[in-house]
C-alpha cells in the first residue's frame, strides 16, 4: 500500500447533519419555552422541561462542532506507516499508533457504523483528550464498547466497506 492514505471530510454530509442538529434545537428550544405544549399523561412539566435542556445542550455541543469541522481543512482521516490519524469526529484524538492497535472492529450502533479501535493503552489516550468532554466521551466509549478509540465514518467521502478494507489492509501490513 502507499501511504499516506488520505480520506477527506465529507463537507456535504456535515452540512446535512448540521443542518439536522439545528432542527433539533428548535425543537428543545420549544420544549423549554412551551412545555404545556407537550405536557400528556405520560411526561409532565418537569419531565419536559429535563429533556428539553439536556437535548439543547448535547445538540448544541454537536452541531457547533459539526459546523467546526465543516471549516476544518485538515484531512478526516490518514492512514500512515506510523498509524491512523483521526479527524473524522469532535472526539477524535489524532495518530493512533499501530504498536497500540490489538485489532479494529466494524460494528453497527443504532443505525451508525463505527470502527472500534481495541487497544491495551487506554490510559496514553485518555491522556491526549483535549478537554473533558472528549475525555468523558472516551472513558463512555470505554465502557460501553470496550476502547476508548472510535472512528466515525459518517464525516467520512469513502464508502464504508473501502474504509473497512483500507484499514483492515494497513493494519495487517503495519502491526507489530
Amino acid at each position: 500500500m502507499n501511504y499516506p492514505i488520505q480520506i477527506p471530510l465529507s463537507k456535504k454530509k456535515l452540512l446535512l447533519l448540521t443542518i439536522a442538529g439545528i432542527a433539533f434545537i428548535v425543537c428543545c428550544i420549544s420544549l423549554l419555552f412551551y412545555p404545556e405544549k407537550f405536557i400528556n399523561p405520560v411526561f409532565g412539566r418537569t419531565t419536559i422541561i429535563v429533556v428539553g435542556f439536556i437535548g439543547f445542550a448535547v445538540f448544541s455541543f454537536f452541531t457547533i462542532q459539526n459546523f467546526k469541522k465543516i471549516l476544518d481543512k485538515k484531512m478526516g482521516l490518514t492512514i500512515t506507516k506510523e498509524g491512523i490519524i483521526d479527524n473524522s469526529s469532535a472526539i477524535s484524538i489524532g495518530l493512533i499508533n499501530w504498536k497500540d492497535i490489538n485489532k479494529i472492529v466494524r460494528t453497527k450502533m443504532i443505525s451508525n457504523n463505527l470502527f472500534i479501535v481495541d487497544t491495551n493503552e487506554h490510559k496514553k489516550y485518555f491522556a491526549k483528550a483535549r478537554n473533558i468532554w472528549v475525555k468523558k466521551s472516551m472513558k463512555t466509549n470505554y465502557k460501553w464498547l470496550g476502547s476508548p478509540l472510535i472512528i466515525t465514518p459518517t464525516s467520512l467521502s469513502i464508502p464504508i466497506g473501502e474504509l473497512e478494507k483500507l484499514l483492515q489492509t494497513a493494519f495487517e501490513e503495519n502491526k507489530r
